[in-house]
């Protein structure tokens, strides 16, 4: 029977590192390749992508990747995917332009092959047929996609609200998502991150009129923190600017790209007369400035986070400033932010956050948008994506007002493959899945093990031995070398801990002599063992021998 296989590498039971593959007649089409914030039990972590182990061994069938908008949820894996890859990918302009600029400082090769939507109505990717359809969100140009298959309409939601109020003035598009409905959709994949949320979210007008009146009364320079892909947001703090005489600049190098990027291709417009670069804000009163800056979910690197350690060479927060937080924390991220925030009070800044103050508009729908989105598109089936299994299950609740039985209402995980046919969807064999780590310096290969030994460190300290030995005599040969890092002080434990270490070598068998290899596991082994019996520690021991 015609079927197509669902499977979500990412953004399913979680929020972040969307990828979902589409499979038809030994064909691929990849929606989305979205990267992910760590955990804090994450050390040295910046980003996590999705694991496409799953791709990689189904190569040859890939056909193109398809993007359903700009932010890093959506495309941040791309750079790391298409240095891999030799695939097309397709979005709407501001992805597009977003996408390649990320690839190019990678690959400038590959960002080559990022290209626009050739059509608005459809247009056809190996074996379906592709509909985008306008919605609106925290940036413009943002889309559903519905995809045409054997078994019927296959509904990829993205990332959507229903806002009037958006400064571009495109409304999500009503009628075309009930064409769709009407015509039938036998699965809506559907984002559901502000489920538990419910009534309506606020509209991009509400955050504008409250950071309005943050920038109107503050007595000197404002400090505007968002994703530096929310376009809309950035379009508010400049028109806000230019209506209390102030005048903007960039901090932070994807903000400045972004907003570069946006006004390219027509989608940002940016008064000339009042933007200015962060190197020339000691010309301008305080009263008269205002900074966007990078790090709404404190970012280590990210100029506000590095602004509230005082690391920031060219802006130091002081007493004074006003910082706007105009984004939610994204699950993860919680800690940091707060250090980020506490920070920035303790250097004299007046932080405005919360949603008391309504400064931020989240760009997902509250529930009743959900549900109005089901009601609009009829689908048969729904998959909840985008949310973590708390807000799958307030949907699967929610739907029931509608109709829906919990049979129809599938909380889909990374890794699962949901066989959709044109009267029913089942499971088949589960296919590989995980995360790839990415440290700071954008490099990739950090395994599970090695991160554990990682949080094993942080939390135990670690000791490091040097050894010489002469191999025929199995004495040691000269001091041995001690190197200690995290670990409680201890006064004179060092000289016994070698004396132990040297009378422990010398007592070992010819046999354990046979290699340095054998002699180190032995001398790492008893000194976990004599560490954690005389001094009560377990740090990570690690003893280099060396034969001489």
């Amino acid at each position: 029977m015609p079927h197509v296989e669902v499977v979500p590498l990412g953004g399913a039971a979680e929020i972040g590192k969307n990828m979902t593959v589409l499979r038809q007649d030994g064909q691929i089409v990849v929606v989305d390749a979205g990267l992910g914030f760590p955990h804090e039990d994450l050390p040295g972590v910046e980003t996590v992508l999705p694991d496409w182990t799953f791709l990689r061994a189904h190569e040859d069938e890939l056909v193109a990747v398809i993007l359903t908008h700009g932010h890093d949820d959506h495309i941040g894996a791309l750079p790391h995917f298409m240095s891999q890859f030799d695939v097309p990918v397709i979005g709407p302009p501001l992805a597009a332009a977003m996408a390649a600029r990320k690839v190019a400082e990678r690959d400038s090769e590959a960002a080559k092959r990022i290209r626009t939507f050739p059509n608005y109505d459809s247009f056809d990717v190996g074996p379906f047929t592709v509909r985008p359809i306008h919605v609106t969100h925290s940036m413009p140009d943002s889309y559903s996609l519905a995809f045409s298959t054997a078994a019927g309409t296959i509904l990829v939601s993205g990332d959507f609200k229903f806002d009037p109020s958006t400064p571009d003035k495109k409304e999500t598009d009503v009628a075309k998502l009930r064409e769709v409905g009407e015509e039938g959709v036998q699965l809506l994949l559907c984002e559901c991150t502000n489920a538990e949320a419910k009534g309506v979210s606020l509209s991009e007008a509400d955050a504008a009129q409250g950071i309005d009146a943050v920038i109107a009364n503050a007595p000197g320079r404002v400090f505007v923190t968002c994703f530096s892909s929310s376009v809309h947001r950035i379009r508010h703090v400049f028109d806000s600017a230019k209506r209390h005489g102030r005048f903007v600049a960039a901090a932070g190098r994807s903000m400045a790209q972004n907003i570069e990027t946006a006004a390219s291709i027509g989608l940002l417009e940016i008064p000339k007369d009042i933007y200015i670069d962060t190197y020339d804000t000691d010309q301008y009163e305080d009263r008269e400035l205002v900074i966007l800056a990078t790090g709404s979910q404190g970012e280590s690197l990210a100029a506000l986070s590095q602004m509230s350690r005082q690391e920031y060479g060219r802006l130091q927060i002081r007493p004074g400033d006003t910082v706007i937080y105009s984004a939610r924390p994204i699950p993860g991220n919680e800690d940091r932010i707060w250090a980020v925030i506490n920070g920035l009070f303790r250097l004299g800044a007046n932080v405005v956050y919360g949603p008391e103050v309504r400064v931020h508009a989240s760009g997902h729908g509250y529930l009743d948008e959900l549900l109005q989105y089901i009601e609009l598109t009829k689908p048969a089936l729904i998959g909840a994506v985008h949310g973590e299994p708390r807000h799958q299950h307030r949907l699967m609740e929610a739907v029931s007002t509608l109709g829906y039985s919990r049979e129809n209402v599938i909380p889909l995980e990374n890794g699962q493959r949901l066989i959709v046919e044109e009267d029913s969807a089942y499971f088949g064999d589960d296919v590989p899945t995980g995360v790839v780590y990415v440290d700071r310096w954008g490099k990739t290969g950090l395994t599970r093990e090695a991160i554990g030994q990682r949080r094993e460190m942080a939390a135990n300290g670690t000791v490091f031995a040097g050894i010489a030995v002469d191999p025929e005599s199995r004495c040691v040969v000269g001091d041995v070398s001690l190197a200690a890092r995290g670990i409680s002080a201890l006064d004179g434990w060092e000289e016994l801990f070698a004396e132990r270490l040297c009378a422990h070598v010398e007592g070992l068998s010819a046999g354990e002599f046979s290699e340095t290899a054998k002699v180190s596991a032995a001398c790492e082994k008893f000194a976990r063992q004599y560490l954690k019996q005389r001094h009560e520690m377990t740090p990570v021991v690690s003893v280099a021998v060396v034969f001489v």
